[in-house]
């Protein structure tokens, strides 16, 4: 077992490999992020390599407090219901998605769930026409698909109206029926693939396609706009870089991206700012100061720097 740095450690931050025993790190009650680095698997211990940990909470008791979870591409197999005890978790990083999505969260005791207020009811309906609640943390609202998934099943998302921003990899190749229905608090879609990935008319139905920005890569926005299911969206945006980093992040993630006439910093009120042509040529300077402000800039393209964090945009 590895764990992190030291200073991630104080930082609220922790990264696992192989071997992770249950109930290892009950008492780290400040834990905010958990990372497993390079886990196949999620054991008890290494005596019964075939008896999964059930939940996080069996790693780690103060699961609760846990905002941010990362498994990456090397997990095989996640176990059913084992984030069920992430009452906190904001943010989501996996390497493929459930058929439903809530079975990550799948209780056995819905009447206890219940009683817990961060979580949400969210109804979903399975493939065979029945329907199942499960019940999702209230403020899970970024997830992240990682590099080597291929398709978005059908109905995996449906009602996860809480969800605000999804990162979806440059591998993907499809996108199910009803995979976002009913998805209406979705703000962002980030969209890696150069060529749109195959979808259905009904994948994105029940979302607010007006305001829903969708992020593909420069050079993609023809395609997207002429592709069945993704053309109804009214903004689709060209980023050279589409993502959303996989780090702990603050209560709400920066972000800085091209629009029509200008570039929309959000999330860095006070930040510094300073935007750059291709040839290192300086627009502007200042201090971002608003949650979402926009900078008014002539069509091309651009380097923002955000209090040291870069950014290329394309503002048309």
């Amino acid at each position: 077992m590895v764990i992190g740095a030291e200073e991630n450690s104080v930082n609220g931050r922790i990264e696992l490999n192989d071997g992770v025993r249950g109930g290892f790190f009950n008492e780290c009650n400040t834990l905010k992020l958990i990372k497993f680095n390079a886990c196949s698997s999620f054991y008890y211990d290494r005596e019964k390599p075939k008896k999964w940990i059930k939940n996080v909470s069996e790693l780690l008791s103060a699961a609760g407090n846990v905002r941010d979870v990362i498994i990456t591409d090397k997990a095989q197999s996640i176990p059913l219901g084992y984030l069920s005890d992430c009452d906190s978790l904001q943010s989501l990083t996996l390497p493929y998605i459930n058929s439903n999505f809530g079975v990550l969260f799948d209780y056995q005791n819905n009447d206890f769930i219940e009683n817990r207020e961060n979580m949400k009811p969210v109804v979903q309906e399975l493939r065979n026409g029945e329907q199942k609640t499960y019940y999702l943390p209230a403020g899970l609202d970024s997830i992240k698909i990682s590099e080597g998934c291929e398709e978005i099943p059908w109905g995996c998302l449906y009602n996860c109206s809480m969800v605000k921003k999804i990162v979806l990899p440059e591998s993907l190749y499809s996108v199910g029926e009803k995979a976002f229905y009913g998805c209406a608090g979705m703000e962002d879609i980030y969209c890696a693939a150069e060529n749109p990935p195959a979808a259905y008319d009904n994948s994105f139905e029940g979302m607010r396609l007006v305001s829903c920005r969708l992020h593909v890569p420069v050079g993609s926005r023809e395609k997207y706009k002429q592709s069945p299911g993704w053309e109804r969206f009214f903004e689709i945006v060209e980023d050279s870089t589409v993502g959303i980093d996989d780090v702990a992040r603050n209560d709400a993630q920066m972000a800085c991206y091209g629009v029509a006439g200008g570039l929309k910093v959000m999330n860095a009120q006070g930040s510094s700012l300073a935007v750059y042509t291709l040839h290192g040529s300086q627009v502007c300077v200042g201090t971002v100061g608003s949650k979402a402000e926009i900078v008014n800039l002539a069509p091309g393209i651009y380097i923002a720097n955000v209090s040291g964090e870069m950014f290329k945009v394309v503002v048309k």
